[in-house]
């Protein structure tokens, strides 16, 4: 009994897996480079955010490790981040486009908050192209037209 009371207790391992990928996909500006998690590149610039979040969740549980590794950035490596964010950013455009175009939402601000995204998403693909020197258009050009979508829906629907 003692043990089923202690387990309540404990978050389940896929709502830390979760948790941990929105923070990571999101104000960390990191990317999950396997579909499924466990692996994510997080650029230097939040690395000491990571440092303490690594710590407090290892802390928190014995079951939850993370772990940082180091690793050097070359051809191959930047190529396999540029995929995985433009896996990412593709998935999320294509959703977000969809909710705006379906008609489905109701509200302004779930149009604003849509839109909202689709800047967010377009100003990390600006923030990896400096960090990687490589420009990534096409992502550009997909969140832009969510963007202009979301706009558009607003104005449509609840005039301007």
């Amino acid at each position: 009994r003692g043990k089923f009371w202690d387990e309540l207790k404990k978050v389940p391992a896929q709502k830390v897996s979760l948790a941990l990928t929105q923070i990571i996909q999101g104000p960390l500006k990191g990317i999950r480079l396997r579909e499924t998690g466990g692996i994510y590149w997080i650029p230097e610039s939040s690395l000491k955010i990571w440092r303490s979040l690594s710590f407090t969740l290892s802390e928190a549980s014995t079951r939850n490790k993370l772990y940082k590794m180091c690793t050097s950035i070359d051809v191959d490596s930047i190529e396999a981040i540029c995929d995985a964010l433009t896996s990412s950013v593709e998935a999320e455009m294509e959703k977000l486009t969809e909710e705006i175009i379906s008609g489905d939402l109701k509200q302004e601000r779930a149009y604003v908050s849509r839109r909202n995204r689709a800047v967010e998403l377009r100003a990390k693909v600006k923030d990896y192209e400096k960090i990687f020197g490589k420009t990534l258009d096409n992502l550009t050009s997909q969140c832009e037209e969510t963007d202009v979508a979301a706009a558009a829906a607003v104005l449509a629907t609840f005039g301007a």
